[in-house]
């Protein structure tokens, strides 16, 4: 079980630990979306970056993710549709897992900020 399934929001310093992880995801969502075109042009690079992301403290917690980064990694040299439908499905799987954490932080009832985001 990852620890956002087990994290629950209680201080500030969960809310602010909850935002960073927020801006991280959206930051490898925009990288994505950028590898699933760059591929078409540097496909070597694109499979190192990838393969760096996937190797990445930040998706130590989530491995369905990294294991699909593992497998566009490997397609990238053969097959670069693939690889960028790859990216696409992970980007997707990253939002999703964004938005969830969003909404976890709208739980937080310490402060009346509302995010815009």
């Amino acid at each position: 079980m990852n620890w956002l399934k087990l994290a629950k929001i209680d201080t500030f310093e969960d809310r602010n630990h909850l935002n960073e992880r927020i801006r991280i995801f959206k930051k490898i969502a925009s990288q994505l979306k950028y590898l699933q075109e760059y591929v078409f042009q540097n496909a070597p690079h694109a499979k190192a970056f990838v393969e760096n992301l996937a190797k990445s403290k930040e998706m130590s917690s989530f491995p369905e993710i990294k294991e699909k980064l593992l497998i566009a990694a490997n397609t990238a040299l053969d097959n670069y549709k693939t690889f960028a439908e790859i990216c696409l499905q992970c980007m997707d799987m990253v939002v999703k897992k964004t938005q969830e954490m969003i909404k976890e932080r709208d739980t937080f009832r310490g402060s009346p900020v509302k995010y815009k985001d």
